[in-house]
């Protein structure tokens, strides 16, 4: 009876083991699913506005800081420009190869090659640009979990390679209705964070031609 009663067991624990890897199998093929048909989204979209609300939360300060600003992406020349600030405090645009920070109210600006290990945390993802395809999603970042939080799915991953450079993890927020990109996360080795939540997203809209040619007259040139 005891001999019958191990196989009993043992054949139970196998069971359970098989049940466990489907359900990791299953789990794994709805997240990328998800992912799918985010990435279907973007077809068609050449050029993109996006206004948003974003919260920086500091440990070397009590209070978040909160701002408003606008971000733009040109996907044919891979430019962008992102600004927070209403009139622009600071500014952040790729050029010719380099980003350029800039801040206004210092009448300073700082040059970095886009491609260097220089790039501030969590700026390297739109220095190089959102991914447009599951497998460029999948170069650049790796999933760690993918939740259902509200309205929303939350993709949490761990960028790779220079992009993950300071970035505990890097958590994008999609609408389970439309499966667009509603926002961010990022999420710090310091233990700061930043929140951005998309106001209002305008796609294929026209953008003038100096938008990410920083003008920078007046301005010094320094080392933040």
């Amino acid at each position: 009876m005891m001999v019958s009663s191990s196989r009993s067991f043992l054949r139970n624990v196998r069971f359970y083991l098989v049940l466990c890897a489907c359900a990791a199998t299953f789990s794994h093929a709805a997240d990328m699913s998800v992912v799918d048909r985010w990435m279907a989204t973007n077809s068609g979209i050449h050029s993109i506005r996006i206004d948003f609300t974003q919260t920086r939360t500091m440990r070397s300060i009590k209070m978040p800081i909160r701002q408003s600003g606008s971000l733009w992406l040109n996907y044919g020349s891979n430019q962008f420009r992102w600004q927070v600030g209403d009139p622009a405090q600071t500014i952040v645009t790729k050029f010719r190869g380099n980003l350029f920070i800039i801040r206004t109210q210092m009448k300073k600006y700082e040059k970095r090659a886009a491609g260097s290990g220089d790039v501030p945390p969590g700026l390297m993802a739109m220095a190089t640009g959102f991914p447009r395809s599951t497998s460029e999603f999948q170069r650049k970042y790796s999933v760690q979990t993918i939740e259902v939080v509200g309205s929303a799915f939350r993709i949490v991953t761990q960028p790779k390679g220079q992009e993950g450079r300071g970035v505990k993890t890097f958590i994008f927020m999609v609408g389970r209705d439309d499966y667009r990109l509603r926002g961010m996360e990022i999420y710090l080795d310091d233990g700061s964070f930043v929140k951005t939540a998309f106001d209002r997203v305008i796609p294929n809209i026209g953008l003038p031609g100096d938008l990410f040619t920083p003008d920078l007259t007046g301005y010094k040139e320094t080392k933040f």
